[in-house]
C-alpha cells in the first residue's frame, strides 16, 4: 500500500513538473542584422527579436567589441523593447579596425544574443589630402562631423516632454543617426539617457523624452552622427511639473498633447448611460458602440445609450439661475416655442438654442457652465466613481490633437478597421512607427479599409498608448409620413461625431466629424443631435 501511494505521489509530482515546465519562460530568440554604412569611426547595426520566450522583452539592442563574442556588459546601446526589428548607430570606433557586433534581447529568463557579425572600419586617411598634407584639386572633400542645433523643449509634463533639433550640416556624409540626450547634469551625451529620432529624411526632427522624475531639472542636447563621429548641439534645460494624483484612475496609458503646455489621457471607452439605473460608465472596449439602441431613449429605459445631446449631463441645481436641467436622454421635438413631450423627455426651445443656452454666463461647457460637461458633475462607475475626474475636449484641443502636435514618428492619426469596427486611431505623443506599420497616416481623405487591425494587433497598439474612436453614428429627429416626429439613428459603422465643449452659435456646437474620405475638427452640429462623447483626464 505504501509503495502504491509513493508511486502515485511520484506520478503527481512528475505531472506538476511537466505542467510547470510548459509555462517556463525561456530566453528570447534574436538575430543580428548585417552592418551597414561603415565609416572610419561609425556604422549602423541592428537585429530582430523573433520570439519573446514566453515573457516580455524588456530591453533589446546591440553590443560590440574587438573580441569575437561581445556582451551587453561591454560597449552596447539599447533600442527599445518588445518583438520586431530595430537598428541604431554605433560611434566612437577606431579606424582600420575589425569589430564584432551582436544583437541582444533581455527578458525575465536572461539575455539572448544573435550570431556575431564582423566588419572593419575604414582608414582615417580616406580623403585626408596628398603627400604634403595639403588638399589638391583632385582630392575628394574631407568628411567632418555634422553640425546640429538643439530646439527648445515643449509639452513639459511631470514625466515626459518633447524635444528636437536640426542638422544644419551633414559634414559631407550621410547622417547615420540623430536624436536627443538628456540627464541631470550638464553636457549629456550618448553614454547616458538618449533617444534616436524615427527617421533621417528631414533636417529637423522631434523626439519624445520619457521616464522623467516630477519636479526635476533636466539638461538636453541634440546629437547627430555620420561616419566621422558624433556632434552635439548646445544645451537647453527644463523642469518637469508635479504629478497629478488622479492620473492612474482607469485611463489609458498614452499621453496626448492638446496644447503646447497640456497633455491628457483618454478614457478606456466611449461614455455610456443607463436611464433606469441612473448610471454612467465607460464602454468595456475602445471599439464598443450601441448603434440602434440609442433610439430607445426615456427616463425608465433599462438599456444603455452612448449618443447624447450637447450638455445633457443631468446637472440640476435650483440655486443656479442659469440651470436648464437637461437629462442624458433628452431630444429636441420641434421648433415651436413650447415643450412637447413626444418621448416624455424633450428639449425646451428657449430662444437660445437647445441644451445649455447662450444666455448663460459661459456659452461653452466651461467655467460657470462646467457642470453641463458630462464628466464634471457625474460619477462614472468604472472611471473613479467620483465627480470632477473627467472632462470633454474643447474644439481647439481637438484641432491641436489632429493637426498641430509633434510626435517623434510624425504620425498623429489614421483611419482604420479595428476588430471589424470602423473608426479613427489616435497615436500618442511618443508613438514609434516600429510598433505597428500604419498606412496613410495624417490623411483625412482615406478610408477605414486602408488599415485592417485584428484584436490581437490592437492589444499591442493599445499597450503602447493608442486610442480608438469608433464610428458610432448619429441620433436625430425626423418626421414620419404622418407628420409625427420620430427618432432616427444611423451612420454607425460609417461615420463618427464627437462633441467638444465649445459653443458655435445659438443652436449649434463644435465637434469632431470623420468618415470614409473625410475628417475634421471644425464640424458643428445642432445641439439636440445625439453624438458620441469621449472624456479625457488632464496630466499636470
Amino acid at each position: 500500500m505504501k509503495r502504491t501511494i509513493s508511486l502515485l505521489a511520484l506520478m503527481l509530482l512528475a505531472t506538476m513538473i511537466a505542467f510547470n515546465g510548459c509555462h517556463k519562460v525561456r530566453i528570447p530568440a534574436v538575430t543580428t542584422a548585417p552592418v551597414r554604412d561603415v565609416g572610419a569611426t561609425a556604422c549602423t547595426a541592428g537585429g530582430e527579436v523573433t520570439a519573446d520566450g514566453g515573457g516580455e522583452v524588456v530591453e533589446r539592442g546591440v553590443c560590440w567589441g574587438v573580441e569575437a563574442a561581445p556582451e551587453r556588459g561591454g560597449d552596447h546601446v539599447s533600442v527599445g523593447k518588445g518583438l520586431g526589428s530595430f537598428s541604431c548607430g554605433i560611434a566612437g570606433l577606431a579606424p582600420s579596425t575589425t569589430y564584432y557586433v551582436r544583437a541582444y534581447a533581455v527578458n525575465d529568463s536572461g539575455t539572448a544574443y544573435g550570431e556575431p557579425v564582423a566588419f572593419t572600419t575604414l582608414s582615417s586617411g580616406n580623403g585626408s589630402g596628398g603627400e604634403d598634407g595639403g588638399e589638391t584639386p583632385d582630392d575628394p572633400p574631407q568628411v567632418t562631423t555634422p553640425q546640429v542645433t538643439t530646439a527648445q523643449v515643449t509639452n513639459v509634463m511631470y514625466d515626459a516632454a518633447t524635444g528636437g533639433g536640426e542638422v544644419i550640416d551633414d559634414g559631407g556624409a550621410n547622417i547615420l543617426e540623430r536624436g536627443l540626450c538628456w540627464g541631470l547634469g550638464h553636457d549629456p551625451d550618448l553614454a547616458g539617457s538618449h533617444v534616436a529620432a524615427a527617421n533621417t529624411e528631414h533636417s529637423t526632427f522631434v523626439c519624445g523624452i520619457t521616464g522623467l522624475t516630477p519636479h526635476t531639472t533636466y539638461y538636453v542636447r541634440a546629437y547627430a552622427m555620420n561616419e566621422k563621429g558624433v556632434a552635439y548641439g548646445s544645451e537647453v534645460c527644463f523642469e518637469t511639473g508635479e504629478e497629478s494624483p488622479m492620473v492612474s484612475i482607469d485611463s489609458l496609458e498614452g499621453l496626448f498633447s492638446v496644447s503646447g503646455t497640456q497633455q491628457v489621457r483618454f478614457s478606456r471607452g466611449n461614455l455610456q448611460y443607463q436611464a433606469k439605473a441612473r448610471e454612467w460608465r465607460f464602454a468595456e472596449n475602445q471599439w464598443d458602440y450601441i448603434g440602434e439602441g440609442n433610439a430607445n431613449i426615456g427616463q425608465y429605459y433599462g438599456g444603455w445609450i452612448d449618443l447624447f445631446g450637447w450638455g445633457t449631463s443631468g446637472y440640476h441645481n435650483i440655486k443656479d439661475p442659469h440651470n436648464i436641467y437637461y437629462m442624458p436622454w433628452h431630444n429636441y421635438p420641434n421648433t415651436e416655442d413650447v415643450i412637447i413631450h413626444y418621448f416624455d423627455e424633450v428639449y425646451e426651445d428657449n430662444h437660445y438654442g437647445f441644451g445649455p443656452s447662450t444666455s448663460m454666463e459661459s456659452p461653452d461647457l466651461t467655467g460657470s457652465s462646467a457642470n453641463y460637461d458630462w464628466g464634471v458633475y457625474n460619477a462614472i462607475s468604472n472611471g473613479g466613481n467620483a465627480p470632477n475626474l473627467w472632462r470633454t475636449l474643447t474644439i481647439d484641443e481637438w484641432s491641436y490633437l489632429f493637426e498641430t502636435r509633434m510626435t517623434p514618428s510624425g504620425q498623429r492619426f489614421a483611419k482604420a478597421n479595428v476588430n471589424g469596427v470602423n473608426g479613427m486611431i489616435l497615436l500618442p505623443d511618443d508613438w514609434s512607427a516600429d510598433c505597428y506599420e500604419l498606412n496613410h497616416v495624417n490623411l483625412a481623405e482615406t478610408g477605414f479599409e486602408d488599415n485592417p487591425v485584428s484584436a490581437s494587433q490592437w492589444n499591442l497598439m493599445e499597450q503602447h498608448g493608442a486610442v480608438f474612436l469608433p464610428a458610432a453614428g448619429l441620433r436625430y429627429t425626423g418626421v414620419s409620413n404622418g407628420g409625427w416626429h420620430v427618432l432616427l439613428v444611423n451612420g454607425f459603422g460609417d461615420f463618427g461625431n464627437y462633441w467638444s465643449v465649445t459653443h458655435h452659435s445659438a443652436g449649434c456646437s463644435w465637434g469632431l466629424h470623420f468618415g470614409e474620405g473625410f475628417c475634421g475638427a471644425g464640424n458643428y452640429g445642432r445641439r439636440f443631435y445625439g453624438q458620441s462623447v469621449r472624456l479625457v483626464k488632464d496630466v499636470r
